[in-house]
């Protein structure tokens, strides 16, 4: 028999489960790292699973009655997303959560037109909360694969000494690397979805070029890990001095700076993954930035660097050999007053591992 919720006398209301289920796997997931025995760590486990949380809050929801159509449209939201990041279907979380979220209120306002918790009502609310996640999956195919436009960048190299490159993109894949060909100071493959737009800006003088590739802030391209060939990708010219700058509001960055004649760098991933690759270049200066994710920075072995590393939940891993004063962390190879790669990373919630490369 389906209970009614409105006769539920008032004080007696069911408790729900979302708390102390979460309470319950974090305690799990932290034990289970601190010994080892979570691959990927803490935070790479919680990267990929988080979408659970949604499933658990769905669950929540019709225990304590909540409402049928929003807590299985909840559940199923996040059944959608964990497939995705699990590589089952080809479709990823910015997708789904930038075109398909409407559908959400949609379930809500659902609940609250059905009412009463007949079962008839209740039969009528869990179809309609099945039809809402085939909906969600259709509605964010729209930016699919199907939607791809590709323009080729090609900026020539007229022998000058300074290159300032600075990249932005709203959501998705920015990888950067060295080489061009020795006639271009920057060749690329710009690929936007239906709904992005972008127009490179390129300033010139007899020694220095700025160039500019930033999105239309105007649209929501709705993909942070995006289809294999939808990244943006540019290799630089190795022979003028660069500096560089990258920002993705939601996805990842991948910068790999062997082979560039890099003087500073500022990367900023607000929420996702940043990967850097850094050379060994004394003097040079790096910055990499986010609000929420996980940052790698591979580190030649042998190099002189200083890493200031600012956290404020979340992990931080070292190379062995690597010392560690506050904030403040040196190579083995690191000596005061000498030349070395500075390096600041900010990243207030999620993890930050520094990893050393053989360079041979």
């Amino acid at each position: 028999m389906i209970e009614n919720n409105s006769d539920r006398p008032e004080g007696k209301r069911r408790r729900g489960i979302f708390f102390p289920l979460l309470l319950l796997a974090a305690g799990i997931l932290l034990l289970l790292s601190n010994f080892g025995y979570l691959p990927g760590g803490f935070w790479g486990f919680v990267s990929t699973y988080w979408p659970v949380l949604l499933i658990l809050a769905g669950l929540d929801g019709l225990v304590k009655g909540d409402g049928v159509t929003g807590s299985i449209l909840f559940a199923g939201f996040g059944a959608v997303l964990l497939a995705g990041n699990l590589g089952t279907i080809s479709l990823t979380t910015w997708d789904l959560i930038s075109k398909a979220w409407p559908l959400v209120l949609i379930g809500i306002g659902l609940d609250i037109i059905i009412g009463r918790r007949t079962l008839g009502r209740v039969l009528l609310g869990l179809a309609l909360a099945v039809l809402l996640v085939f909906g969600l999956v259709w509605v964010s195919n729209f930016s699919g694969p199907r939607g791809l436009n590709v323009t080729e960048f090609n900026q020539k190299y007229q022998n000058e000494s300074n290159l300032t490159f600075n990249i932005q993109r709203t959501a998705g894949t920015v990888q950067v690397s060295s080489g061009a060909p020795s006639d271009s100071i920057i060749q690329g493959k710009i690929t936007l979805l239906r709904n992005e737009k972008m127009t490179p800006i390129v300033e010139h003088s007899s020694a220095t070029t700025l160039i500019e590739v930033k999105n239309d802030t105007s649209t929501f391209p709705g993909t942070s890990r995006p289809y294999e060939n939808s990244a943006w990708q540019f290799a630089i010219n190795q022979k003028p001095a660069l500096t560089l700058s990258s920002k993705v509001i939601m996805g990842e960055n991948q910068i790999d700076t062997r082979g560039l004649n890099l003087e500073k760098m500022k990367v900023e991933t607000v929420t996702g993954q940043t990967v850097v690759t850094l050379a060994d270049i004394p003097g040079a200066q790096a910055q990499i930035s986010g609000a929420i994710g996980e940052i790698v920075v591979f580190i030649p072995i042998g190099a002189a660097v200083r890493v200031q590393a600012n956290k404020a939940i979340g992990g931080l891993s070292i190379p062995e050999g690597y010392v560690r004063n506050g904030n403040d962390i040196f190579s083995p190879a690191y000596q005061a007053g000498k030349p070395a790669v500075e390096l600041k990373v900010d990243l207030p919630i999620g993890a930050i591992r520094l990893v050393e490369y053989s360079t041979k």
